[in-house]
């Protein structure tokens, strides 16, 4: 079996997107995926996602944020996460 490259991204997103299931529909989506990572509210009103999978699971992830997800996204930063810890799950942080 071969096997795909996980890497980590860290997404910030922007708009109306607290206060309106933005955390829960993202974990959702997110352990349907098989991703490993976190949602948190930020204090701006920005909501942070990280995530670790497949370059493809973490596109459709950013994919669905933008186009299906409650809340108004107006914009989502991308980046490549670097971090020794390790996910075993994907949580909703507070």
């Amino acid at each position: 079996m071969i096997e795909v490259a996980q890497v980590t991204k860290r997404f910030v997103i922007e708009g109306m997107v607290q206060g309106v299931g933005m955390r829960m529909f993202i974990s959702r989506a997110a352990k349907a995926a098989g991703l490993t990572g976190y949602v948190k509210n930020l204090s701006d009103g920005t909501v942070e996602v990280v995530a670790r999978g497949t370059p493809q699971k973490i596109e459709k992830l950013k994919h669905d944020i933008v186009h299906s997800s409650p809340g108004n996204v107006k914009n989502i930063h991308s980046e490549d996460y670097q971090t020794q810890r390790e996910f075993n799950t994907f949580n909703v942080s507070f």
